[in-house]
């Protein structure tokens, strides 16, 4: 099973917690200086926990209209109560839900004014004039979060639009739980949940080794190693292929996967990688059609796997005039890349377990070896990863005669 570490709760819901934050329940990576197989937990221990957490959370969706949504944010907590029939045909509250950062940004799109969610929760936070006393203090900030509350149903009573809710019981501490919105997404979306995927992946490919895991309130993925032409052993200093898959439950990351490889270099576990082709699914429609969406892509995977394997091997015989360089003038055309990210990059090509510098693996590596640093978010280290691979097909673009020449120097006839 995997060694989950909970920090799914609240303590309590005060006043500040107008939203509760959003939850990371257990990742894992292999460190440097830390290469011990027996942590490298298969597909189906994951699944396992995975089993375990899902019936903790209890997860349930409602499908209704925006205009079904009242509010109460008294006391500074946000509240919202789904308005239903009774058997009479009158409207009556259900148990109110609380909302997490996702929810809480879902809600506020969907139904309010741009900036209308931060609005809300400043408005709720506002501070009485420091002249009252405490009894009027107290007053004052009710008077500020029944004005939130009448702000946002008048807002949900204009909205007609159908929505699925989603929802997941979050320990609050003492003992309790409570109901929290996770996601409010179109009552079209389907409900393709991390479990399903990973059911998906055993079944179609087997029971593969995890060699990198994170699951939290966004999202999942795992890195699975591909061991079977390994005789089940992990080794250094080799490619070994991996399939790679993601999905988000609230509507923060499309269903998906791809392949690509692992190089363990020396004895430190320090991994550096490599990502070749990939597939995204849009939840939408049944969860049976993604299921098959995701199963034939997946048989795929073999073939692009041998593609990248060859690529890098390419790449080692690469050389680069200034690899450096090089590196500058790849990632200062690509959006979101800071200097200091650079700067990083450089530092890790100069690593010991990185190819020469001076050859396009060695861009690779110092890219793909950033991307495992632990200070690097989940979502920013795949897409540095990504970019990683874009580079190194864009220099055996460029390269003539296994060689790079950077553009200030002329290129002679």
């Amino acid at each position: 099973m995997v060694n989950i570490t909970d920090q799914s709760s609240l303590g309590s819901i005060e006043p500040i917690h107008f939203v509760s934050p959003t939850r990371k329940f257990w990742s894992f990576k292999p460190e440097r200086g830390d290469l011990d197989q027996s942590k490298l937990v298969t597909l189906e221990d994951f699944r396992d926990s995975l089993k375990t957490l899902t019936a903790k959370q209890q997860p349930e969706d409602y499908v209704l209209s925006l205009s079904q949504l009242a509010a109460n944010f008294s006391g500074g907590v946000g509240r919202i109560m789904p308005l239903v029939a009774d058997k009479y045909g009158n409207r009556i509250q259900r148990d109110p839900l609380y909302v997490d950062t996702t929810g809480w940004g879902h809600l506020a799109q969907m139904m309010l004014p741009r900036s209308g969610g931060s609005f809300l929760r400043d408005l709720v936070a506002l501070q009485p004039n420091n002249r009252l006393n405490d009894q009027q203090s107290a007053q004052m900030s009710e008077k500020h979060c029944q004005l939130a509350a009448a702000t946002f149903m008048m807002f949900a009573a204009a909205n007609d639009q159908m929505v699925k809710i989603r929802t997941v019981l979050k320990d609050i501490g003492g003992g309790h739980t409570a109901r929290f919105i996770r996601a409010v997404v179109s009552d079209s979306y389907a409900d393709y949940s991390n479990l399903d995927l990973v059911n998906e992946v055993l079944d179609t490919l087997g029971n593969y080794h995890v060699y990198r895991h994170d699951i939290a309130d966004s999202g999942m993925y795992l890195r699975l190693m591909d061991l079977n032409d390994h005789d089940g052993v992990v080794t250094t200093n080799t490619l070994i292929p991996t399939l790679n898959v993601w999905n988000s439950e609230t509507k923060q990351r499309r269903a998906g996967g791809g392949s690509g490889t692992v190089r363990l270099t020396c004895t430190n576990g320090q991994g550096e990688y490599e990502k070749h082709g990939q597939f995204n699914f849009v939840h939408r429609g049944s969860s049976s059609a993604m299921a098959a969406n995701m199963r034939q892509a997946m048989e795929s995977i073999r073939t692009q796997q041998s593609t990248l394997m060859s690529e890098y091997q390419q790449a080692i015989s690469i050389a680069i005039d200034d690899g450096f360089a090089f590196m500058n003038d790849m990632l200062s055309s690509i959006n979101g890349f800071s200097k200091a990210t650079v700067d990083r990059v450089g530092h890790a090509m100069e690593d010991p377990t990185s190819n020469d510098s001076n050859t396009l693996a060695g861009v690779v590596d110092g890219m793909t070896l950033l991307a495992q640093s632990p200070d690097i978010d989940l979502w920013d280290s795949i897409a540095l990863e990504e970019h990683a691979t874009r580079v190194m097909r864009k220099g055996l673009r460029q390269a003539r005669d296994g060689r790079i020449r950077n553009r200030r120097e002329p290129v002679l006839a």
